[in-house]
């Protein structure tokens, strides 16, 4: 942050504010939930753990299993609980009858919101799927983040396979 700030100074005419206002910002999350039934927030978040891997495996479990080489530790800093947010993609390819569906989980909090998501139904080809996850009120300390999947087939397969996964992990 000390060398942000250093340069925005050389702007002198809103740097100085744009850095004071950097520096003094609480890292605090704030949730707020609507009638509607969705969640709305903010919180600060100042670091980024990830992981890309080059490889494929496969999947044929109908329930949730760890996807391979996709757990990171993540220390969340501060005093009182924020969020982590979690954005995953890989490479899938489920039939046209047949969906992977995944979802992030903190040990001892449990999955992110949403609960998971659908990869599919597919083309039968490798295409790009990416999602999201946000998990609200983490506490201070470290995490294990891991990536789970499980698939529901249809007739023609019994197995999609998840290539070149990419986890970036946001957090305090």
């Amino acid at each position: 942050m000390y060398a942000f700030c250093k340069n925005l100074l050389k702007l002198r005419l809103y740097g100085g504010a744009i850095c004071a206002a950097a520096l003094l910002a609480p890292a605090v999350s704030t949730t707020v939930a609507s009638a509607q039934g969705f969640v709305q927030g903010t919180c600060v978040t100042n670091r980024t753990t990830f992981l890309s891997r080059p490889d494929c495996t496969q999947v044929s479990s109908s329930s949730f299993v760890d996807i391979p080489e996709t757990s990171v530790n993540v220390k969340v800093g501060g005093a009182n609980p924020t969020c982590v947010i979690v954005a995953f993609s890989a490479l899938v390819n489920p039939e046209p009858d047949e969906t992977m569906v995944v979802r992030a989980r903190i040990a001892g909090i449990g999955a992110g919101d949403p609960d998971d998501v659908a990869f599919g139904p597919g083309s039968g080809k490798l295409d790009t799927r990416a999602t999201q996850f946000i998990f609200r009120n983490v506490p201070p300390g470290n995490h294990t983040l891991q990536m789970q999947y499980r698939i529901n087939a249809g007739g023609s397969g019994d197995s999609v396979r998840l290539c070149e996964p990419t986890l970036v992990v946001h957090h305090r």
